[in-house]
């Protein structure tokens, strides 16, 4: 998120330089225009190749959160199902051994 609106930072000041520039050549002659754009082109330029770059980047941590999230999901739920399993197995013993305790001793 920062570089993105750092980028759209470095896009402002590039428009507003660009219509700077703009006005400037607006008055001036032709080779004066190419003079005073082709920084502001070559500006936008590296912006979208930073933007593109970007881009790539958030797309492969995506993949790799996803990822990541989709096996601790399995592996979630595994452990879930044992401890489902765990809880089954104490309740059957525990049920025993309640009919067990309420059963009354033979006398001695």
């Amino acid at each position: 998120m920062p570089l993105i609106l750092a980028n759209m930072r470095r896009l402002a000041c590039v428009c507003v330089s660009a219509a700077a520039v703009g006005s400037a050549v607006a008055a001036g002659g032709g080779e004066s225009r190419s003079k005073h754009l082709d920084p502001v082109i070559r500006a936008l330029e590296d912006l979208r190749r930073s933007i593109e770059s970007e881009q790539k980047n958030a797309v492969k941590n995506y993949k790799c959160v996803k990822e990541w999230c989709d096996g601790e999901i399995t592996t979630k739920m595994n452990q879930i199902d044992a401890a489902k399993e765990v809880v089954e197995g104490l309740r059957s013993r525990s049920s025993c051994f309640v009919v067990l305790q309420n059963q009354t001793l033979p006398a001695l």
